[in-house]
């Protein structure tokens, strides 16, 4: 793959193919080596570990930039092959990332090797973070679900090859390095030998079609000088698939981007309910606010008989009316406590809110709100208070696994100030002085 990409077309698929047939079926055996090279790695001396540590770095960004300095430094002629190697790491980013996202391995560290998320899976990474799907980027959500492919390895393949492809002298050394990349990332416990290869097989694959239409080099006295066709004009032909390639990359990112919003904007949350959760399985679950399919699927599957909206819509909205059909049509009670996003609001909603969630008659219960971070944890920290006898402080954590903003102080200051007079209000019958009364919407 490192020679020349235009002698056979079916190299571009042929080989990524078979490395991706190898990835699979090293997926088996991923957990026995992984725990055998990282025991490995404290064998070695510290210079080595060292070494491994700073090699595995080769194809970042940092190393792709040195390199390009080089060649402009020292043979100026070939800069402007430097247009494919920016391409073809770009292109294999996005494509890396996206599996990632999608297939959402979780990393050696966590000693699951058949677990993989898919775009409908969750993880727990901790109790502070709780439950995430791989692809939710910029929530408390780390990389240590994106362990398939490598991005390290694919970097690494992607500068090898066009090194490789600018001087055929130097395969056999890039080819060394990106294995170093490779071992050390399994060693190092970042991944599995199979995300290793699967990370190799998507960067061949890429530079397979950045490279397509590339000129043959041949090395003459020494150094190497472009091989021109008996008509010329290859420089021209050169420029055209420049920009051919060019305008590839700035459609596939878009296509990219675009999908990826309306992935996270639309079509996620008709798929997935919006922030969902079991807080008892059977009995209570939480959201956010649904879309119509959404909220139809989970009445279905969870069986779902009341619906407790703690962040009503307007009254006047198209949202509510719709909202307040389904729930009609399917034989859903749903009540509304207009409660104020930041999660504070009338405490005698939750008095009444709390009543709800301990009633069998109201089992099954979905507790909902805007988001399903605030007012719904509110309600559930108080839930988990009364019920389980948790500390407020335990249940606390809980919500930054629901999307709470951990910088936001108001929901504890709120809890702070009325959770005693909402629990007295709920054992006594008593509401919270100070405040309107709420009637208890399924009855005494």
């Amino acid at each position: 793959m490192s020679g020349d990409y235009t002698a056979r077309s079916r190299r571009r698929w042929l080989v990524p193919a078979c490395l991706g047939v190898v990835g699979l079926g090293l997926i088996p055996f991923d957990g026995k080596i992984s725990k055998a090279a990282i025991a490995g790695k404290e064998q070695l001396g510290g210079d080595l570990k060292r070494a491994l540590e700073t090699w595995q770095q080769f194809g970042d960004l940092g190393t792709v930039i040195f390199v390009v300095i080089l060649i402009a430094l020292l043979d100026p002629r070939r800069l402007r092959g430097c247009v494919r190697l920016g391409i073809a790491a770009g292109l294999a980013f996005l494509v890396v990332q996206g599996l990632k996202m999608g297939i959402g391995r979780p990393r050696p560290q966590f000693d699951e090797p058949w677990r993989f998320l898919f775009p409908w899976g969750t993880y727990s990474i901790n109790e502070e973070i709780g439950p995430r799907h791989a692809w939710e980027m910029g929530s408390g959500i780390s990389s240590d679900l994106w362990s398939m492919p490598s991005s390290h390895t694919a970097a690494a393949v992607v500068l090898g090859l066009f090194l490789a492809w600018m001087y055929p002298r130097l395969r056999g050394l890039v080819w060394f390095l990106i294995g170093v990349v490779g071992v050390s990332r399994v060693m190092l416990g970042a991944h599995y030998p199979s995300d290793v290869v699967m990370g190799a097989a998507v960067a061949i694959f890429v530079c397979g079609f950045v490279f397509r239409g590339a000129q043959k080099t041949v090395e003459r006295d020494g150094s190497l000088e472009s091989m021109e066709d008996e008509h010329g004009g290859s420089d021209s032909r050169s420029r055209s698939a420049i920009r051919q390639v060019v305008l590839v990359g700035v459609l596939l990112a878009a296509l990219a981007g675009g999908g990826a919003v309306l992935w996270h904007k639309v079509i996620r949350h008709e798929l997935f309910p919006r922030n969902f959760g079991v807080v008892v399985d059977g009995q209570i679950y939480r959201s956010g606010r649904l879309t119509e399919r959404a909220l139809r699927s989970l009445i279905e599957d969870r069986e779902v008989r009341t619906i407790l909206d703690l962040g009503a819509f307007d009254p006047d909205s198209e949202r509510e009316a719709w909202t307040q059909d389904v729930a009609e049509e399917l034989g859903v009670q749903r009540f509304r406590f207009s409660l104020i996003g930041d999660g504070t609001g009338n405490p005698n909603y939750y008095v009444q809110a709390l009543r709800v969630m301990t009633d069998e008659q109201a089992w099954p219960l979905l507790v909902c709100c805007g988001a399903g971070s605030e007012r719904t944890s509110v309600a559930v920290m108080l839930y988990r208070n009364l019920v389980d006898g948790d500390p407020m402080m335990e249940t606390y954590a809980e919500t930054f696994g629901y999307k709470h903003d951990r910088e936001d102080w108001e929901m504890l200051a709120y809890l702070a100030d009325y959770r005693e007079a909402i629990l007295e209000s709920y054992r006594t019958g008593v509401p919270v002085e100070g405040f309107e009364a709420v009637a208890y919407p399924l009855g005494d």
